[in-house]
Parts: structure tokens; C-alpha cells; sequence
């Protein structure tokens, strides 16, 4: 008898406590969504969690990079903590964001309850790009222009295109000669 009360009141407690520790629900969101939320009143908290020469090479404006490797500790959350902001978003360059949700997941382990990650391949974000070590900002006029695929100042895409005009001009300068 006293083995079942013991046993009860350790199932209730369980319980209890089950019930007492509230859910964070992590949320996707595909890159217009993310756009629209970045040109708002209230912009959320950006995170590009991809290995900081990437970040370089271009990123979402006003993101912040805390690269996927390096982890979430105590001081990634005071960081975090110093913007102030209600709203986080996490992206990478995953063709679903799954490192991104597993970012985002990592924060509501700390107590971040509105986290979010972007469902979308950075590589093929189509609104404005910053270039360089800090966040950047969004033009005054909100831009919206869109870049087709790959964003305009990849390397690769630079080198192709001045491979391509250096071989049509050799190719002018020949028949020119002849």
C-alpha cells in the first residue's frame, strides 16, 4: 500500500511538471515572409549561421552572424540578449533550413520562446544583399528588387562573366586582324 502512494504521488509529480514546463513551437518561414518582416515597423533579430566567410560574401541586411559551428552557449545568448528584439530568425544555405531550425531549436533550449528559421536556401534569396563583416543596413526606400537564382556579386558569377568577355574579345580582335 505505502509502494502505491509512493508510486502515485511520483506519477502525479511527473506530471505535474510535464505540464508546468510550456512548449516553444519553432516555426518556418520562407523568404518573403522573412523580407516583410525585416522592412516592418518592427524587425526581428536576423541570424545567418553560416561560417563567417560565407557571411562576407554576402547576407541578409541587418543579420548577425553566429556561425552553426561554434554552437550556442552562454555567451551567444547575451549577444543575442543585447539586441533586444521579441522576434528571431535563423537561416543557412541548407536547401530546407535545417540547420537554421536546428539553430533555432538550440536557442528555445535557452529560453528563447519566438524563434523562427527560414525554410529557404539562402543561395537563392531574391531581396537585397549586403556584402562585408557587419550587418548592414536596408535601403530607405525598402528595396525590393529582386535578383534572379544566385545573388548578382557572387564570385563565381563575376569570374564566368569576365571569362566569357575576355574570350569575345580576342575573338573580335582576330577577325579584326584578318
Amino acid at each position: 500500500m505505502r509502494a502505491s502512494k509512493i508510486f502515485m504521488m511520483s506519477l502525479l509529480f511527473l506530471i505535474g511538471f510535464c505540464c508546468a514546463v510550456p512548449s516553444v513551437t519553432i516555426s518556418s518561414c520562407s523568404s518573403e515572409e522573412v523580407w516583410e518582416k525585416i522592412i516592418s515597423d518592427n524587425p526581428p533579430l536576423i541570424i545567418d549561421t553560416r561560417d563567417r566567410k560565407y557571411y562576407e560574401q554576402g547576407h541578409i541586411p541587418s543579420a548577425i552572424n553566429l556561425p552553426y559551428s561554434e554552437g550556442v552557449n552562454q555567451s551567444i545568448v547575451t549577444i543575442i540578449d543585447s539586441h533586444n528584439l521579441s522576434v528571431i530568425i535563423t537561416y543557412c544555405s541548407c536547401p530546407d533550413g535545417e540547420i537554421a531550425q536546428d539553430y533555432a531549436e538550440m536557442l528555445a533550449d535557452f529560453g528563447f520562446t519566438n524563434v523562427h528559421f527560414m525554410d529557404d536556401n539562402f543561395m537563392y534569396w531574391p531581396y537585397t544583399i549586403v556584402v562585408g563583416k557587419h550587418p548592414g543596413t536596408i535601403p530607405k526606400e525598402n528595396d525590393t528588387t529582386h535578383n534572379s537564382g544566385k545573388h548578382n556579386n557572387d564570385p563565381d558569377l563575376i569570374f564566368l562573366i569576365n571569362v566569357f568577355l575576355i574570350i569575345a574579345i580576342s575573338i573580335a580582335v582576330i577577325r579584326k586582324k584578318k
